[in-house]
């Protein structure tokens, strides 16, 4: 069913070394290629972004030899009636899609395909420089990372406030990446605006700003992306390919889609389904007057919070280490008391 609602696109592996990934991934050239192997796959929306970013892309070195790659090239419309059912038959098959859009629009699509994945509200990461949507809209639990104050309104951030959302404004995003790990691992799916990042990292985008990500930085958000063994799909939005004279901008969106590549290869699978190959540690909160217990995988040595209200139904939310310490100190930290804000 795929490839009636794709379009193939034009790709000579030929042209590349062995090394690169142009030379090895699976294109759809002529023939739709065979998925039983594929575990991830690019996805052209907006043609013309994706025709400049896929051949940076192809470029990179291939790390990735036992994972199965695919670029099934471009929807054939932009519309909500193609784009959704090919999102949610790759999820369906076990196949991660990295989109590549333009605009809002293509978000709110992806957006849409997740809320009728799941029987509950599917939980959006964004990682953008402001909020580009009204959160009393949707039915969907939501995390900013990268805001700047600056271009917030006041109202959206009330809203936000209200509803217990997450946000980690750019300041405070920067000071601690790793910080950011458990946030990540909370989403189904992530939406990246190059407006994230500073002008002089990526020029080719809508409404450049002097301050922002640098480009390593977000490549460690997108690679933190890739390893959550929960997130479903990803989208790189907001890239002006006519601006990108040099290809450079471009060039910054294939190094995201790399890390997160390379995020995904190193999938530890140790979402807790069970308790099997975790270890407990149970903390007492004497000024709240309450425990709560904690989990360390021993795959990866990430942890989990179980929430005391929900500990019969194994209701886990993803926290550090540094969560943890604070606990034992007897303090919370401001990320465990948003969690407990929200899951009371």
């Amino acid at each position: 069913m795929l490839h009636n609602w794709l379009k193939p696109i034009i790709h000579d592996s030929n042209d590349f070394e062995r090394f690169q990934l142009g030379h090895s991934i699976a294109v759809f050239k002529k023939d739709f290629p065979k998925l039983s192997r594929i575990k991830v796959a690019l996805v052209g929306i907006d043609k013309a972004s994706a025709k400049a970013i896929r051949t940076r892309f192809y470029q990179l070195s291939n790390h990735f030899e036992q994972l199965g790659i695919a670029d099934l090239g471009n929807v054939r419309k932009k519309e909500v009636s193609f784009i959704i059912p090919i999102i949610r038959e790759l999820i369906a098959s076990g196949i991660t899609p990295i989109l590549i859009g333009l605009d809002n629009k293509e978000i709110q699509i992806q957006l849409q395909a997740h809320r009728q994945q799941k029987s509950t509200p599917a939980h959006w990461l964004a990682v953008d420089d402001r909020i580009r949507w009204s959160p009393e809209k949707e039915a969907v639990f939501f995390s900013q990372i990268g805001g700047q104050m600056h271009f917030m309104s006041p109202y959206f951030m009330q809203q936000m406030e209200e509803i217990l959302f997450d946000y980690v404004g750019l300041g405070r995003a920067r000071a601690n990446i790793p910080a950011l790990e458990p946030i990540i691992r909370t989403a189904d799916f992530a939406s990246i605006h190059l407006a994230a990042l500073k002008l002089i990292e990526a020029q080719a985008q809508e409404s450049p700003s002097p301050s922002g990500f640098f480009l390593e930085e977000v490549c460690r958000i997108t690679r933190y992306a890739g390893m959550s063994d929960k997130l479903q799909s990803i989208g790189f939005y907001g890239y002006k390919e006519k601006q990108d004279k040099e290809g450079f901008s471009a060039q910054a969106i294939a190094q995201m889609i790399w890390y997160f590549i390379d995020g995904l290869y190193n999938r530890k699978n140790d979402y807790p389904a069970s308790m099997d190959g975790m270890t407990e540690y149970i903390v007492q909160l004497r000024e709240y007057d309450t425990q709560v217990t904690f989990w360390k995988s021993q795959k990866s040595g990430r942890w989990w919070l179980q929430l005391p209200a929900r500990t019969e139904g194994n209701f886990l939310i993803p926290c550090s280490y540094d969560d943890y310490k604070q606990a034992g100190w007897g303090e919370v930290s401001d990320r465990i008391l948003h969690i407990l804000r929200r899951f009371p």
